[in-house]
Order: C-alpha cells, then sequence, then structure tokens
C-alpha cells in the first residue's frame, strides 16, 4: 500500500459521499503531516496515474481521482466512474 498516504486512502475509501473537497490544510490533517511544497503549486503532483507515486496510489486505489485548485487550496476527489463519465482524464491501468 503506500504507506505514508494510508491514512488519505483509508479516508477517502470510507467516505460515501462523491464528489468530496478537501482543503490543503485537511489532507494534512488526515495523513498527520505537512504536503510537500510541490502539492500546493504543481498540477503534476495531484496527475490521477498510478505512476505518479504513492499519493496517486492513495486516491486511485480509493477509486477517486483528485482536481486540485490552487486558488482556493482545495482538491476535489471526484469517484471514477464519475470522473470517467464527465470526461475527465483517466487513470492508467495497473
Amino acid at each position: 500500500m503506500t504507506y505514508k498516504y494510508d491514512a488519505l486512502y483509508l479516508y477517502l475509501k470510507g467516505h460515501s459521499q462523491a464528489p468530496t473537497t478537501l482543503s490543503f490544510r485537511a489532507i494534512e490533517r488526515i495523513i498527520g503531516r505537512p504536503l510537500p511544497p510541490e502539492a500546493e503549486t504543481s498540477a503534476e503532483w495531484w496527475t490521477n496515474e498510478y505512476s505518479n507515486g504513492v499519493q496517486a496510489l492513495a486516491w486511485l486505489q480509493a477509486g477517486y481521482m483528485a482536481f486540485p485548485d490552487f486558488t482556493t487550496r482545495t482538491v476535489r476527489f471526484d469517484r471514477r466512474e464519475y470522473a470517467h463519465r464527465e470526461g475527465q482524464k483517466r487513470p492508467l491501468s495497473v
């Protein structure tokens, strides 16, 4: 599993409402540590691809896709089936 981001995985996996929006600070509270600086400035850090890193595994394996908004410092997590219907970028297959 993702270790560093397991708590985010568990939070999303147990969350029944989609989409759900979390602030960067709320994500930090969930994972128990600060997000890396690039998470607050780089869309690439939030790329919905399994090869993107352990952070992406957390939301993708929980069944979500991440869509950051750097203006409001939030991330919208959509269930992947809804994101696919809306024409959003699909994750790579495992």
